[in-house]
């Protein structure tokens, strides 16, 4: 039987996502691939009745990495996914199933609804479709020099300079609300804002 596997997922976007394993060896027989992914919470395991879609047909395939660019997914949805090696002699699921978020939807309408010399209410309209919630960081003087990077946990806190460091600035929220008021701010300065929204907790975010 074929002998092939899953690898980590790969660039993923709000609709697609590549996904990646290896036809580690086809035993000298010609090899036919399919992929099968849906999305769940749960892994569907190596059961055709439980996956209940239909697979995509990779074709035959010889010995090396897999790569498909999936498209069409659904933002902000958590997906399984899995490959099958068949041959003549029996055909073999690739072990372990790998899932992930598809990146979700952007928040919008970015507001600051009010503010005094040490405060300021930060508003926004949740993102559109599936999502986690959103984290807010703010920096002083200037814009973030870098993003959120994907499955980390970030802390917050409302109280600027005591949230988690973020390209020079602070995490002051994540959660699924739609407003957050800070303070801690110093008069008369400038501070930029940038909101980010996400899907899934800890290492799958």
């Amino acid at each position: 039987t074929p002998l092939i596997n899953n690898s980590a997922v790969g660039t993923i976007d709000i609709t697609t996502a590549y996904m990646n394993g290896s036809l580690v060896s086809t035993g000298g027989n010609a090899t036919t691939v399919w992929l099968w992914y849906k999305v769940t919470s749960t892994d569907p395991g190596s059961n055709k009745a439980t996956w209940a879609v239909s697979p995509a047909n990779i074709g035959i395939r010889t010995e090396g990495a897999l790569t498909t660019n999936t498209v069409g997914l659904t933002a902000g949805s958590q997906y399984y996914y899995c490959y099958e090696g068949s041959n003549v002699v029996g055909e073999t699921w690739a072990t372990p199933r790998v899932t992930f978020y598809c990146e979700p939807n952007a928040a919008t309408a970015l507001t600051f609804p009010a503010h005094n010399i040490s405060s300021i209410q930060v508003s926004w309209t949740a993102p559109a479709g599936s999502n986690s919630g959103v984290l807010v960081a703010m920096k002083d003087a200037a814009d973030l020099s870098a993003d959120p990077s994907d499955g980390t946990t970030y802390t917050a806190s409302t109280t600027f300079g005591s949230g988690t460091a973020l390209g020079g600035g602070y995490v002051v929220y994540t959660n699924s609300g739609t407003s957050v008021t800070v303070t801690g701010l110093t008069e008369g300065h400038l501070y930029y804002v940038r909101i980010y929204s996400f899907a899934g907790s800890n290492a799958l975010i």
